[in-house]
């Protein structure tokens, strides 16, 4: 039998994922890619049951997405869609029940909001 609609089809962004280097001394290098063209699906707003009522002010939004295949994606690196930068706040994996496709990792991406 085979699933009508994949996640695989719903995968239609295109994450760059970039990782800082391991400190040297005190310093700390620039994040460094590690990975393009991972595929995903457009990120959607997370929802949590803690810190996200009207008077919890955060510097930040929380997204979640789904990305295909087997990625090394970890907490703390950077992903960029669509020329939005977001640090990788949680990352876990994702197995999809179905033998036609591999699994996926669920990402949750925080983006940084703008002042003013």
């Amino acid at each position: 039998m085979t699933f009508p609609m994949t996640l695989k089809r719903l995968a239609t962004e295109t994450i760059t994922l970039s990782r800082t280097p391991n400190a040297v001394g005190a310093i700390i290098g620039d994040p460094v890619e590690i990975s393009s063209n991972l595929k995903a699906i457009p990120p959607m707003p997370y929802v949590s049951s803690i810190g996200h009522e009207d008077h919890v002010q955060i510097p930040f939004e929380m997204w979640e997405t789904f990305v295909y295949g087997d990625a090394d994606i970890r907490e703390g690196d950077f992903a960029t869609i669509n020329s939005v930068e977001f640090e990788v706040a949680q990352v876990a994996d994702w197995p999809w029940p179905f033998k036609s496709e591999s699994g996926y990792k669920h990402v949750i991406l925080k983006e940084r909001k703008q002042s003013g």
